[in-house]
């Protein structure tokens, strides 16, 4: 008689079991808003490349460097940076047909919306934060 209640309590037991591992899986994907990790963690950068040549994006700060993209010659591109923190940054712009610049510095923070002009002259190239 003591065999059917052990099997009975312990399928009870299994249950709890995965019902509260089910629970807290589903507390750790609901981002905290005072987490610094939750929430946004990326910039996005809109790239218009007026210059004739296709060039490559490098974004530079005191994390390091980072490869974003290549835009072709007079065309656009919008990449998403993974980001973290507020941090100045530069984007090293790579004419493939020679040559490299490098943008003015602006300090950014995850979420952050950020244009580069790539101007004809790629010297006087820009790059600023969007409104």
């Amino acid at each position: 008689m003591g065999t059917p209640h052990r099997k009975t309590r312990g399928g009870l037991t299994l249950a709890l079991l995965f019902l509260a591992c089910g629970c807290g899986g589903a507390l750790q994907d609901t981002p905290s808003p005072f987490d610094e990790r939750g929430g946004t963690t990326s910039l996005e950068l809109s790239v218009d490349n007026q210059n004739f040549n296709n060039v490559r994006l490098t974004v530079e700060s005191i994390r390091g460097r980072r490869m974003v993209g290549r835009v072709s010659g007079s065309s656009r591109g919008t990449f998403r940076i993974p980001w973290a923190g507020v941090h100045e940054l530069t984007i090293r712009i790579e004419i493939l047909s020679g040559g490299e610049y490098v943008s003015n510095r602006v300090t950014a923070s995850a979420g952050d919306r950020l244009e580069l002009l790539v101007a004809s002259d790629p010297r006087s190239s820009v790059l600023r934060r969007r409104r």
